[in-house]
């Protein structure tokens, strides 16, 4: 019993060891998850930004274009020098907004969407200035044609970058979900640690086996998470902290189990070293009972022998005071008569020799 008690002893260090140094390491994980998550949405905020200001560029440069027409409209109907001066800054702030937004793309799509503005806004001009010049039905078809595909490819670049913009911040929101549920999850794994951590401290003083499953579940539970942690994992350093964090956490449950079984055998033990105890006190007690016995059998036949003794020495001093009683009065009486009756015969001269 004393044995298994310093066994004992030596595996709860290594236990509360382990499981300090698992608390550690559960905790590294939630904090680098925790890092991950705000250089996340920082980083996405900024490709959230950049989408939504090529798509605000995008609705913009459409303004610009309704507004270009609705000036053409106006020089087509009564010519002013203000209207065409108007004219010409709108249509420079065209060609400038579409050549910015071209060198902020970084997908071909678009590049050559920007490409395609500048090229039919340019035919669409070049179409305005002939028709001002002829002013026939061709040249006003004409017109009219370049400015529908001039418009249609602005409407194709402003319905792409909604498009894209709405993509990055889908792709964002599912991303964060799964970047919160990982960090949840790491704080499930030092929660259930801590659990476990309180149930053993239970288990060692109560011995309650409710505890004991309950530290089996929570580890159990720790484990499987990790393996499931460690297929969700990119990059090196977490892998690492995940790996290092099971095996620490296997090497403590691999302590508890083995405290366990030292616990066990103590109690298998303390059952033999009772039930030794008891066979002992139920030996003690026989053999206290037969010394009481032979002591009161021997005291039983010494008071035999004492009465016997007392019984005889009785009659012995009897008849010894009546023998020595004998040899004194006999004499006595023999010359007490003898000399009562010289005495009664007148006889004085008797002597009574003593």
């Amino acid at each position: 019993y004393v044995e298994l008690e310093q066994e004992k002893g030596t595996i709860m260090p290594e236990m509360k060891q382990k499981a300090q140094i698992a608390l550690e390491q559960t905790e590294e994980i939630r904090e680098a998850m925790k890092e991950q998550l705000f250089a996340y949405w920082n980083e996405s905020q900024i490709l959230i930004a950049d989408s939504l200001e090529k798509a605000e560029d995008a609705e913009h440069l459409v303004r610009l274009v309704l507004q270009a027409e609705a000036l053409r409209n106006k020089l087509m109907g009564k010519y002013t020098v203000q209207t065409l001066k108007d004219w010409d800054t709108t249509n420079e702030a065209i060609f400038a907004l579409t050549q910015e937004m071209k060198s902020k793309f970084t997908q071909e799509q678009d590049k050559r969407l920007a490409d395609e503005i500048l090229k039919k806004y340019k035919e669409f001009l070049a179409a305005f200035s002939r028709y001002q010049l002829t002013q026939m039905e061709r040249d006003l078809k004409k017109l009219k044609d370049t400015a529908k595909e001039a418009m249609e490819a602005m409407e194709a670049i402003r319905a792409n970058q909604i498009t894209q913009l709405e993509k990055v911040q889908t792709a964002f929101k599912a991303e964060l979900d799964d970047k919160l549920k990982v960090a949840d999850y790491a704080n499930l794994m030092n929660k259930w640690l801590l659990d476990a951590r309180m149930n053993e401290k239970e288990f060692v003083i109560s011995r309650n086996v409710d505890h004991k499953e309950m530290i089996e579940d929570r580890i159990n539970k720790i484990l499987t998470l990790g393996e499931y942690l460690k297929t969700r994992f990119r990059s090196e350093d977490d892998l690492k902290r995940i790996e290092d964090t099971l095996t620490t956490v296997t090497a403590y449950k691999q302590a508890f189990d083995k405290y366990v079984v030292l616990m066990k055998a103590q109690e298998e033990a303390d059952l033999l070293m009772i039930k030794t105890a008891l066979d002992a006190q139920q030996v003690s007690d026989a053999a206290r009972e037969e010394q009481k016995t032979k002591l009161e059998s021997e005291i039983a036949a010494a008071n035999n022998v004492m009465v016997f003794g007392t019984v005889i020495a009785t009659l012995f001093g009897i008849l010894l005071a009546f023998s020595i009683t004998r040899a004194i009065v006999n004499p006595i009486k023999t010359v007490v008569v003898k000399t009562a009756h010289a005495i009664a015969e007148g006889d004085f001269s008797q002597e009574i020799s003593i």
